[in-house]
């Protein structure tokens, strides 16, 4: 059975005993809630990013990409911690195992060991002490990972309602008077997210550092409310006030900046290519060059990492006809609108602008009707457009296709190479 742990004089008639009891279990339910919430934890990643692409291409034109990206390096972080939880428990457990098999604990004396070799055996702490400093080990990480989880979630809540301001705001617009704010605030969301960001951050790792002056505080505080009730801080506020109250400001403060060191490095992970590795001295290779055949265009090989912009079945032609598939961005969509059809015109003549828009190069040669229709790409979700051309009278072997959008100037969106059998 594992000591109790001490409790002060004062204190030590105002704790239950089912709580005592529940504090030297503890580990049970925490082994319990790791395994489910690593489970759940794995799938949030993906969904993050699939939102994030949703807000970059359907919305808000590239916004809160690096918010986004923040919050599944946070994910991962809180996954690590989690696994090494589980790890810790599993060598906290085998030590209870070992101290009801080996009551004695080590014995020195049966060593035959000289002078230093006996001292540093005989200094090991007794197996109920590691198994203590273990469990406190373990439970603080536990109590972390909460919290963190806890900031996740209520970052993820809190960037949501973000947007859904300011989208509400384009549709109430919209409606009334058919104006549109999002291409006029599209520049400035990141910076403006970015600065309650940092001003939140400052405060949170310095422990209310704007919280402690008369001035500040109360310029402060509206943020701190508003922030507090969007974030659901009142679920992780009494850990944050714990460890605060209970453990030195300068580890606290260090932990904090190790996160966010950690989620930085992360990102940069992250929004990697994945051909791109900052230990490979690999030379003889572009992705870049016009002999590349980028993968990503490609739907049989763009496994892990896909086009944005440009997919085709295949790079190699065995029929007639080459299928181009086109992803769509709002970008680009406002640009069609603006210039040719406007919202509230017909899908026919929607689409004879998308044709004008999005042009189409065989070998530099430009189609004069590329055939665009609609389509939707159920895997990943995304709106775009489908067109199949007739390569027919192309020669057998390699051609390349060249996709532009005609913005002010023709932009260049893609640049694949095929082969016609």
């Amino acid at each position: 059975m594992i000591p109790e742990p001490p409790v002060p004089g004062p204190m030590r008639k105002k704790v239950p005993r089912w709580l005592r009891n529940i504090q030297r279990n503890s580990w049970e339910p925490e082994i319990l809630l790791s395994g489910f919430v690593l489970v759940g934890l794995m799938q949030v990643p993906d969904a993050v990013y699939r939102m994030s692409v949703f807000l970059r291409t359907e919305a808000l034109h590239d916004n809160m990409s690096g918010v986004f990206a923040a919050l599944q390096q946070a994910v991962y972080i809180l996954i690590f911690g989690l696994v090494l939880h589980l790890f810790l428990r599993s060598v906290w457990v085998g030590l209870v195992g070992l101290s009801y098999a080996f009551p004695k604990g080590i014995r020195p004396g049966r060593l035959p060991f000289t002078a230093p070799y006996k001292k540093q055996v005989e200094s090991l702490p007794t197996l109920e002490q590691q198994i203590m400093q273990l469990e406190k080990v373990c439970s603080s990480i536990f109590a972390t990972c909460f919290f963190l989880m806890m900031m996740i979630l209520g970052a993820i809540i809190g960037s949501t309602l973000f947007v859904s301001v300011f989208l509400g705001i384009e549709l109430l617009l919209g409606a009334v008077s058919g104006l549109s704010i999002i291409p006029l605030i599209d520049p400035y969301l990141d910076t403006i997210l970015l600065m309650v960001i940092a001003v939140i951050s400052v405060d949170f790792i310095g422990i209310g550092l704007f919280r402690r002056h008369r001035i500040t505080a109360k310029l402060y505080y509206p943020v701190h409310r508003l922030v507090g009730w969007i974030t659901l801080s009142r679920l992780y506020r009494p850990i944050y006030y714990l460890f605060a109250t209970n453990v030195s400001m300068l580890w606290l403060s260090a932990f904090f900046v190790l996160f966010a060191v950690l989620t930085v490095m992360g990102l940069n992970t992250l929004t990697r290519a994945p051909d791109q590795h900052p230990l490979s001295y690999i030379g003889l290779y572009s992705r870049e060059s016009p002999e590349s055949l980028f993968s990503p265009y490609y739907a049989d090989r763009n496994g892990e990492w896909s086009s944005m912009v440009l997919e085709m079945p295949s790079p190699v032609v065995k029929g007639r006809y080459l299928e181009l598939r086109l992803k769509h961005h709002i970008l680009y969509e406002r640009a069609i609108l603006r210039d040719c059809a406007g919202e509230k015109a017909g899908d026919s003549l929607k689409l004879a602008c998308v044709n004008r828009f999005y042009r189409v190069f065989l070998d530099g040669v430009e189609l004069e009707e590329p055939g665009w229709m609609y389509y939707f790409y159920q895997k990943e979700r995304r709106k775009g457009f489908i067109s199949f051309v007739d390569v027919s009278a192309l020669e057998p072997g390699r051609h390349t296709v060249e996709i532009y959008a005609l913005l002010e100037e023709p932009r260049y969106l893609a640049r694949a190479i095929f082969f016609v059998e």
